[in-house]
């Protein structure tokens, strides 16, 4: 993993970090190149990050946490999760300090934008109660945000435009073509009571006014006969709790429930049970195009041949998922798209939980979803080379460890004071 992803998910866990200011000048930094020292409280904000991203793995899997996590086995069981995330934080120390010299030897500099970024973020974070009852500084946090930074810079000197190893346009469509897919989709939850037959039924109705009207056409009517059909559904219900006479409580709902359960995306209709993600937790059961942080943009752009045109849309409704991502692979819709339809096919498919009408699209030719992730893709691409590159930065800088801060700070003494400091909070 990349330090520019391993920042990212420290970032989101900040109030697990934990750090101690040294009593003595020599523990003060973990380790160091020619050109720059990383505080000490980098490093155990790590290790403490680590190990509580442990906990949580374990508790989720197995639905406990154990007593000493310090000591508790890791994977294979070759070390304790405190060994790991020993380990683990200072790895991350010795790329930041290596990241920092590669930065400056490619005369790169760090603007106005990102040390105000640098300052907001540490802001935003800090917890003075907190973090001063654990003895961190703001330092380790800014070193943390400054380093992320410089990590960006370089990066994108090597792979953005203009960069030593610019991706190109032609590589980037090959990944997304590999990697991804583009579809649109309407979703209709079937109905136990029929084992889905009016599901069906309407699935081959909106099927067919795809030979009369382009995809988002036919979507647009489902979303309006769905909403009619609702209302339609209140008013009987409505009609019902007048009607004293009356006991069949479900009069209107057999026959309308898939419908009012689904939209042109349900958000129950492509649960997959089977579908989890590779670390254990629980993933995503269904397709939507908020599913993927990127899957959206401002504008509807189709490269079919039924939908080439200028017009941008009001609603997107394009679904760009990458398909090799745990969330999704498994989902039967997904592998559908993927392995049995072509560029432009539009057909129905169903599943356990719902029929479908899908059209396939090429991923890209949705020329504003590229544009508007194009660093985003580019990052995805390129994180493997990147570290390979990083692992070698921090054998040409001759990075120095600190072994007494490394000895010093153990990951049983941090969990320790990280323990006494929540045991002393929660008792108000």
């Amino acid at each position: 993993m990349s330090i520019k992803k391993r920042l990212a998910a420290v970032a989101c866990a900040v109030i697990m970090a934990a750090s101690l200011v040294s009593c003595g000048e020599d523990t003060m930094h973990i380790c160091e190149t020619e050109n720059y020292k990383v505080n000490a409280g980098v490093y155990i904000y790590y290790v403490m990050s680590s190990l509580n991203n442990q906990m949580y793995s374990i508790y989720y899997s197995t639905g406990k946490i154990p007593d000493d996590i310090v000591n508790t086995k890791y994977d294979d069981g070759t070390l304790t999760v405190g060994e790991y995330s020993e380990q683990y934080a200072y790895g991350l120390c010795e790329e930041m300090a290596a990241i920092a010299e590669k930065f400056d030897a490619m005369g790169l500099e760090l603007t106005d934008e990102d040390y105000k970024l640098i300052k907001d973020n540490v802001e935003s974070a800090w917890n003075e109660d907190y973090y001063e009852s654990l003895g961190i500084a703001k330092s380790s946090l800014e070193q943390i945000q400054m380093f992320g930074q410089m990590n960006d810079k370089v990066f994108g000197a090597y792979y953005f435009e203009g960069g030593l190893q610019e991706v190109s346009d032609e590589d980037i469509n090959k990944y997304l073509s590999e990697n991804y897919i583009r579809f649109k989709m309407i979703s209709i939850t079937k109905d136990k009571d029929d084992n889905g037959k009016a599901a069906k039924e309407k699935a081959e109705k909106y099927l067919a006014l795809t030979e009369e009207m382009d995809f988002d056409k036919v979507i647009e009517q489902f979303e309006a006969d769905k909403e009619a059909e609702k209302n339609d559904d209140d008013k009987n219900n409505d009609s019902s709790k007048d009607d004293s006479s009356s006991n069949d409580e479900s009069s209107a709902t057999d026959d309308n429930s898939a419908v009012d359960s689904s939209s042109a995306v349900d958000d129950s209709s492509a649960n997959d049970s089977s579908s989890s993600t590779d670390d254990g937790t629980s993933s995503a059961s269904e397709v939507t195009p908020e599913a993927d942080e990127s899957s959206k943009s401002d504008s509807s752009e189709d490269g079919s041949s039924d939908a080439d045109k200028d017009d941008e849309e009001e609603k997107d409704n394009n679904i760009i998922i990458n398909k090799t991502s745990s969330n999704y692979k498994d989902l039967d819709v997904v592998k559908h798209v993927d392995t049995k339809m072509e560029n432009d096919d539009i057909e129905i498919f169903e599943d356990d939980d719902s029929w479908y009408v899908l059209q396939k699209l090429d991923v890209t030719g949705h020329k504003t979803y590229v544009e508007d992730n194009r660093e985003g893709i580019i990052s995805e691409m390129k994180t493997e080379d990147f570290e390979k590159m990083i692992d070698s930065w921090v054998e040409e800088y001759k990075i120095t460890k600190n072994d007494k801060a490394y000895k010093r700070y153990t990951a049983e003494e941090i969990f320790e004071d990280y323990n006494d400091y929540m045991e002393k909070n929660s008792k108000g």
